[in-house]
């Protein structure tokens, strides 16, 4: 409508600040819905006092915004430390690039702290005295995760060297201490113990223990008891939760003792576990590990039944040992009763995957198994030799650092009793763990025992989990990043949305906007449900797209039908926002002018796969068609020149095709 100024004077103009008032404040009550609705906590402070805030950042902070509003940032900090450092480094990130992202600690209102990545923006970039916007997402998951992956790797490679040191000893009494002192280490318990049974499930007379009081023979036998229980089951018993009373409070198998030992109940104990030591389907022994504290080890079973398995070799072997020095003793024929012994060790070295080297004081060679003469490559002529100094000249040239893979051998040699473990290098990629315990015949060394392990594929599959949590990080913070510029992206939308409200249509193009913003927080919401997060399938976004842009315009799907092909088409973040925004406009076009008066018609949108990860996207109706003449590439409406800056942004191109209906075609 034109209206002459000149004739009606001066009422018209108020009635146009009327409008354009009327508009601002429709544009600034939508402003306000998307900041309540917001899926990340959003609020704004003045030197750090809270001025306004969302219910998303009142849920993550445990605070009503009543709580919030007026009051010094500070209380929601766990520390002053905490709280001053964000305020440094935020502000000094704001002065460098005009905005600030810190990840930081938030103290929830019933105490429990959460870890949070905080991004800010001011007001005004010329004062930032003005105000400060921020959003407050929760990271505490994502952080988790991360601490649990780090505990795997820890806890596997505690694994590896306990089962190096159990394994080295031939001594029972000596592997038995090894055991009850390793598995404290491995589990994190306070106390542990051991008892070993014969061939018929009787406890024998062997055990250690570190227990406070009583030994374990003394206790451990008692009829019923759990002893009893695990060596008839052959299955391990977790206890979980014991009252003061030695009574036990969680779920337990059929036939598990109810309470527990009083011994064990005198000394606090809350929660143990008890394992079976099995070898080759033979019942060797109990291990028990104790806490005082509850629940300790219901969520390491199976770390602790891996421990276990290498300790019933480990007794396996010293057993064997200990039954050829009986044998020793017993026989009269040193002869026979050595050859004996001898294959039996033979046949345990050779069952390990480690490879296995015995020399005497002297450094002379002893005994050595299959598994060292293939992971050494020694010809079997030098080694049968037993010198030592020429089996090191093959040794030394295989490694990275031959001075000091000598000079440890040298010092152990001076150092009978001493103990080692190190990690070996080849010059060919390959990665040995090495070990070294002097060998002791009642007490008195007699020789030296390595033992190398082949840890190059577990190296690799560490440096791939590695590798696999500096990729997930990065990427949890470029996911961060992108939330932050969405949300500017919404602010220059509505601003340039705002240039074209000159009447009654400023809610239809608000509305519109919302519809934008949908798209590109719906992106987010697919992002954040994927298992990838670096990637969406972009089939169950368009369909969503679909059936809340047919709600907003009231289109019964009866009337137009739509059918979606897009299988297996993800797209990364960066092209993901600006597709979604194009298609939003397409399907908003089609639906509001293709079909007038209730026309019934099809919507088709189709997305292929190209050659060099290029994408066709096709959206294509029957409606009415376009205006003859129609120029995609000309300044027309709102949503055409959106798509055509957002093919841009995609460095991608647009046909535009007019035959019974419209089909548009993007290439990107």
């Amino acid at each position: 409508m034109k209206i002459d100024r000149k004739s009606k004077g001066p009422g018209i103009r108020s009635g146009e600040r009327s409008l354009a008032l009327k508009a601002l404040r429709e544009s600034e009550e939508k402003m306000r819905s998307i900041f309540r609705a917001a899926p990340i906590g959003i609020g704004v402070v003045v030197d750090r006092v809270f001025k306004d805030v969302n219910q998303r950042f009142c849920d993550l902070t445990g605070y009503t915004r009543e709580e919030l509003i007026n009051k010094s940032a500070r209380m929601v900090y766990p520390s002053e430390e905490e709280y001053q450092f964000v305020g440094r480094e935020k502000y000094r990130q704001i002065a460098d690039r005009g905005t600030g992202a810190v990840e930081t600690r938030f103290r929830h209102k019933d105490g429990r702290v959460i870890d949070v990545l905080l991004s800010s923006a001011p007001l005004d970039i010329s004062d930032v005295s003005r105000g400060v916007t921020f959003t407050a997402l929760d990271i505490t998951e994502p952080k988790q995760a991360e601490e649990a992956l780090k505990r795997m790797i820890e806890e596997l490679a505690s694994l590896s060297r306990a089962s190096q040191t159990v394994t080295a000893s031939l001594d029972l009494d000596q592997v038995l201490s090894e055991i009850v002192s390793l598995a404290g280490k491995v589990a994190n318990s306070d106390y542990a113990s051991v008892v070993l049974v014969d061939e018929e499930g009787h406890i024998i007379g062997r055990s250690a223990e570190t227990l406070p009081g009583a030994p374990a023979l003394e206790y451990r036998a008692r009829g019923g008891g759990f002893t009893h229980w695990i060596i008839q089951s052959r299955r391990p018993a977790v206890v979980d939760d014991i009252g003061e009373d030695g009574s036990i409070r969680s779920d337990l198998a059929e036939g598990v003792p109810t309470t527990i030992n009083p011994v064990l109940s005198a000394c606090g104990i809350k929660s143990f576990v008890g394992l079976p030591l099995i070898f080759k389907e033979r019942l060797l022994g109990v291990l028990y590990l104790h806490s005082l504290h509850p629940h300790t080890f219901s969520d390491q079973l199976p770390l602790l039944t891996a421990f276990a398995n290498q300790a019933a070799v480990a007794v396996e072997n010293a057993n064997l040992y200990d039954v050829a020095q009986r044998e020793l003793a017993e026989r009269k024929s040193a002869e026979e009763v050595l050859s004996r012994t001898v294959s039996l060790l033979e046949a345990t070295l050779n069952s390990t995957a480690d490879g296995i080297l015995v020399v005497d004081l002297e450094g002379k060679i002893k005994r050595f198994n299959e598994n060292f003469k293939k992971m050494w490559r020694i010809p079997p002529a030098i080694l049968e030799t037993g010198e030592d100094d020429r089996a090191l000249g093959f040794v030394l040239d295989q490694l990275k650092d031959p001075e000091e893979f000598l000079s440890k051998v040298r010092q152990l040699y001076g150092e009978v009793l001493a103990e080692s473990y190190d990690v070996l290098e080849f010059k060919d990629g390959r990665v040995f763990e090495r070990f070294s315990r002097p060998q002791l015949l009642e007490g008195i060394p007699v020789g030296r025992v390595w033992s190398f392990r082949d840890v190059t594929e577990r190296v690799k599959d560490e440096e791939k989990l590695r590798t696999a949590l500096g990729e997930r990080e990065v990427m949890l913070r470029e996911i961060h990043h992108r939330v932050k510029n969405n949300i500017q992206i919404i602010s220059s939308l509505l601003r340039l949305q705002s240039r074209y409200i000159k009447d009654e249509k400023a809610l239809e193009l608000l509305d519109e906007s919302q519809n934008r913003i949908r798209s590109m927080a719906l992106i987010h919401e697919k992002l954040y449900q994927s298992q990838d997060l670096s990637r969406i399938d972009f089939s169950d976004y368009i369909a969503k797209m679909i059936t809340h842009l047919f709600a907003i315009y009231k289109v019964e799907f009866s009337r137009i039908r739509h059918r979606v092909d897009a299988n297996k088409i993800q797209l990364d973040i960066n092209r993901a926002i600006p597709c979604g925004l194009i298609i939003n406009e397409l399907i908003t076009n089609a639906l509001k002018h293709a079909f007038p008066e209730d026309r019934e018609g099809e919507l088709i949108i189709t997305m292929l796969s190209l050659a060099g990860d290029q994408y066709e996207l096709t959206v294509k109706d029957n409606g009415m068609g376009l205006p003859e003449g129609f120029d995609p590439a000309k300044k027309g409406t709102l949503g055409f020149q959106i798509v055509n800056d957002l093919v841009k942004q995609l460095d991608g191109s647009i046909e535009v095709r007019g035959d019974k209906g419209t089909e548009i075609v993007i290439r990107f």
